[in-house]
């Protein structure tokens, strides 16, 4: 554990932070004031200190920085480099005037400084190599051998060849006469180090700067994500981590897949900052992370539309369309938009965002849409959403811009009608039974279930004899009439069949056979309909306004459709 002096919440006072894991992210969305949270955290260290050498427990590694470094390492002794890298001055140990120091205006910057110590963290490097050489080959000249023996393969050069092939194992390594040298690891062939990759240049200076570092000190990392692929990156920290036990880390970011992955780790949400001494946070808890899904939410700043489905199903193709102003989560069932739209909505503390959730209407009652509506989750006004594309207005509008005759689009519509309408007829009974599932599953859901066991059981079973006949009966009048109507949009609003859209392959194959030659219609006409239709939604606000119709009118007029 360690103690940091840290900013409390919405005010100027100081509190003592104290830090259990080994890590802390500090997450925000670009402008919250993560870097100057990062910044104070080191200065507060630097002020407290006393002594000569203030603030030398506290290594910050900017995300201002230069990752170029020279063909030649510069040969000094660790101290000198020690006390470059964490001072910014090797004979004069003061953060405050040296190493956050802006050369251009003469100031103090600890936020902006550009900082250039590529150099200094290979010298580093090499004399504390030199210096673990020079104890070994003591140790084996004056006979030590099971010192030897525990050494073998643990120096410092071994560790950090050991952590860059974990790394990055397509290229190999070597600290050599004062230069680093690069190869690849079946090829003979060399080159200096600093003409590797941004990427490779920034890893090699993590590693050294890390396993260099004084022990138990505070490392804060600014940008951790820079210039690093993600799963370089994640690899790359959880490494370091596991060899340098001994010292805390603070990791500074707005890559939200980074926290996800760093399940230890202990988070702060940085809101907000007033541009002085003043944060917004909270300290993030696991209670409603599923798979980082919070840390996605937090890092956009739209307001966030829960859904069914996944990325290549057509809830999203169509939603991310319509709701484009808004962050659309796909989710894996209609149980995980109510249960994730409920906990966010319940941790506004976290986020200024309104989050909503959208389903499948499917075999719900109208009392469960109802309650669904209080929690911000509302259904679509179709059983499903492929329903949508059996819409009258939608296609009626496909069939104009396929060019065909307005007598052609009439007949196909009415085609298509029937069969859907004769289709729910035949499939009443088991739309009924579906139906009455559903209405009774959700009744016993809602049911306040207290007491023993043996009050329960008979709650439910006085309950069963009340009510459940009463849901049957509604179910069956309630469809019963909706089939008797032949009202197309109604069976459409509770007509839950995933084969539907094959009607219309039926329906154009039927037309094409009776009409050659008349039209421009074949078996095929409907392909690639659904298709066609959502890439028009990305920019024909006509059709646009056709598919507003069926959404539910709270979500887009808080959404400003």
């Amino acid at each position: 554990m360690v103690s940091i002096r840290f900013p409390k919440k919405n005010s100027e006072e100081v509190i003592d932070y104290q830090l259990d894991n080994q890590s802390l992210i500090i997450i925000g969305a670009n402008g919250s004031g993560k870097s100057h949270l990062a910044a104070f955290i080191e200065k507060k260290d630097y002020e407290q200190a006393t002594g000569e050498k203030r603030g030398e427990k506290c290594l910050r590694i900017s995300a201002q920085r230069i990752m170029n470094f020279d063909k030649y390492i510069p040969l000094k002794s660790y101290e000198q480099s020690e006390q470059k890298i964490i001072f910014g001055d090797e004979r004069f140990p003061d953060k405050q005037s040296a190493k956050w120091r802006n050369n251009k205006t003469g100031s103090t910057d600890w936020t902006t400084s550009v900082i250039d110590d590529y150099n200094d963290v290979l010298s580093a490097t090499v004399a504390k190599i030199n210096e673990e050489y020079k104890k070994f080959y003591e140790d084996s000249k004056n006979g030590n051998v099971d010192e030897c023996r525990r050494k073998t393969n643990h120096l410092l050069s071994d560790e950090i060849e050991l952590i860059w092939n974990k790394v990055l194992p397509e290229r190999k390594i070597e600290f050599k006469d004062a230069c680093v040298v690069a190869k690849f690891p079946d090829g003979e062939d060399t080159y200096n180090g600093n003409q590797m990759s941004d990427g490779e240049r920034v890893c090699l200076y993590m590693i050294c700067q890390v396993m260099v570092a004084p022990k138990n000190m505070l490392i804060i990392v600014d940008e951790p994500e820079l210039h690093l692929h993600p799963s370089i990156m994640n690899r790359l920290w959880s490494i370091l981590e596991k060899y340098r036990q001994d010292c805390h880390f603070i990791y500074v970011t707005h890559d939200t897949e980074f926290a996800a992955q760093h399940p230890d780790a202990k988070i702060i949400w940085v809101k907000s900052f007033d541009g002085k001494n003043k944060w917004d946070y909270e300290e993030l808890t696991n209670d409603i992370l599923p798979d980082g899904l919070l840390l996605k939410i937090l890092g956009n700043r739209k307001n966030v539309l829960f859904i069914e489905g996944k990325d290549d199903s057509w809830d999203y193709k169509i939603y991310s369309k319509i709701y484009s102003q808004c962050y659309v989560i796909p989710c894996r069932s209609c149980h995980d938009v109510i249960d994730y739209t409920r906990a966010y909505n319940k941790r506004k503390n976290l986020h200024h965002l309104q989050v909503f959730g959208l389903i499948d209407r499917d075999y719900r009652s109208q009392e469960e849409i109802e309650n669904l509506k209080k929690e911000n989750v509302y259904c679509l006004n179709v059983a499903e959403v492929e329903n949508l594309f059996l819409k009258e207005s939608i296609l009626q509008y496909y069939h104009q811009q396929q060019q065909i005759s307005d007598s052609a689009s009439d007949t196909l519509i009415k085609n298509i009608k029937k069969k859907i309408i004769d289709s729910f007829s035949d499939d009443l009974d088991k739309q009924e039974d579906n139906a009455i599932k559903a209405g009774i599953k959700y009744h016993l859901s809602v049911l306040p279930l207290n007491g023993n066991i043996a009050e329960i059981k008979q709650y439910l079973h006085n309950d069963i004899d009340k009510n459940i006949d009463g849901i049957k009966n509604n179910v069956i009048d309630y469809l019963k009439t909706i089939s008797e109507s032949r009202e197309y949009d109604k069976i459409l609003a509770v007509y839950n069949q995933k084969g539907l859209y094959g009607s219309l392959n039926e329906i154009a194959a039927s037309f094409s056979r009776e009409n050659q030659g008349k039209e421009n219609i074949t078996k095929d006409f409907y392909r690639n309909y659904r298709e066609f239709i959502v890439r028009a939604l990305s920019s024909d606000t006509e059709l646009c306004n056709i598919f507003y119709q069926y959404f539910p009118a709270e979500i887009l007029k808080l959404n400003k459709i």
